[in-house]
């Protein structure tokens, strides 16, 4: 039995061997460069992330001039409702009616400058300790690994951030 399990495997080595020389494999001349591959993939990340991040600070503060002049005008509004006591009822209903759209808008800025949890870069100690013996591809794997995760956590945000200042969601 043993005799004949070797004689299978001699035969479907010398049977692999002439396979070989009748219909030969193409060989790659140089093997992909993964490392570059994944120095392109994170660099790509990374700049995605950070142009997320830059999209939603500028929304950031387009709502805090907003928030700033409406507060200013607010202000003087309600500075000068003596003036208006003595006008017409008319006068009176448009400065009140001024007066709760002020306040909306004070609401409204408050609402968009609500603080949110965003994910940016992995923490540096964990990062450091769980790679510093691993190789730099599989270093460099788990970061576009952390900064995709991150960018899909952020995206919801973002976009529930757009929603809250009535700009278009952008992918």
């Amino acid at each position: 039995m043993h005799q004949t399990a070797s004689l299978d495997s001699l035969a479907m080595r010398l049977l692999e061997r002439l396979l070989e020389r009748r219909f030969p494999v193409p060989r790659q001349p140089n093997p992909p460069d993964r490392v570059g591959q994944l120095e392109l993939l994170n660099k790509q990340t990374t700049a995605r992330l950070t142009r997320q991040l830059e999209e939603i600070s500028a929304l950031d503060n387009k709502a805090t001039t907003i928030l700033a002049a409406n507060g200013v005008v607010l202000g003087l509004v309600i500075s000068s409702l003596d003036v208006f006591a003595s006008t017409g009822c008319a006068a009176r209903l448009a400065i009140y009616t001024a007066l709760v759209v002020l306040a909306a808008g004070l609401v409204a800025g408050v609402w968009m400058l609500w603080p949110v949890n965003w994910k940016l870069v992995p923490k540096p100690r964990p990062l450091v300790d769980g790679y510093r013996s691993q190789t730099r591809a599989k270093t460099l794997g788990a970061l576009i690994a952390f900064r995709v995760r991150a960018y899909e956590t952020n995206q919801p945000l973002q976009h529930k951030k757009q929603f809250r200042s009535g700009r278009r969601c952008s992918s």
